[in-house]
């Protein structure tokens, strides 16, 4: 089966957004969003770009820090986010096909989005491509190990594409162009097959000391985001 065509996933990834908005503001997000926030405190005043935005929510934080950019290929979505929010730049379409300024940003942030492009060698070249010198990169995606056994994860819908890239994979693609950290995980908690059924028994006694356990789990690798840090050459 082919991929979905552009149009596709316009439709689903605006009704993905819309069907989202309401628990979005979850822990994992949250986790994702500290690690995002930590690197732009150090940006201030920063040219920042949001690639795959959603319903916008990590772009008006990052507000707070520079002049962002927010890309997303669910057009309604943009649309109605250029009326409410102006101060931000929202462009809608397809990342890969947008006519952005090369060499402009200082900061490039882009949250659980790579796996849905089909080409992501393109996706990492056009990254790179508008990196300023010296521009952080913070990007996370979803954590293989992870959700491979996550048993509540559902087959893609029509017009979603799912193709988790490895550790290997990220390292691959992006570190041609970006001075990287070692791979990281964030946002611990989830998985229940596999050897995660014994994990889970851990989980229930080891809450009672708090943030250290999830940590914990981070640290193992076992966070269900996979998390790349890099600076551009």
């Amino acid at each position: 089966m082919g991929h979905p065509t552009t149009n596709e996933q316009k439709r689903f990834w605006d009704n993905w957004i819309a069907e989202s908005t309401a628990w979005e503001q979850n822990p994992d997000n949250a986790r994702r969003a500290e690690i995002v926030l930590d690197v732009a405190r150090a940006r201030r005043h920063a040219k920042i770009l949001e690639i795959g935005c959603g319903s916008g929510w990590l772009a008006l934080q990052l507000a707070e820090f520079g002049q962002v950019t927010a890309v997303d290929i669910g057009i309604e979505t943009i649309e109605r986010l250029k009326a409410l929010h102006p101060l931000v730049t929202w462009i809608g379409g397809d990342f890969l096909s947008l006519d952005l300024p090369p060499q402009s940003f200082d900061l490039i942030v882009s949250m659980e989005t790579i796996s849905h492009v089909a080409d992501q060698e393109a996706f990492a070249d056009k990254i790179a491509s508008l990196a300023a010198p010296g521009c952080d990169l913070v990007l996370t995606t979803q954590n293989p190990l992870v959700w491979s056994r996550v048993s509540s994860l559902k087959p893609p819908r029509p017009g979603q594409l799912r193709n988790w890239p490895t550790r290997e994979r990220l390292l691959a693609l992006f570190g041609p162009h970006f001075a990287l950290e070692p791979l990281r995980t964030c946002a611990a908690g989830k998985g229940d097959l596999g050897f995660f059924r014994v994990l889970r028994g851990f989980r229930k006694i080891c809450r009672l000391v708090g943030d250290q356990w999830w940590l914990l789990e981070e640290r193992l690798g076992l966070g269900c985001s996979l998390v790349l840090l890099g600076k551009r050459h």
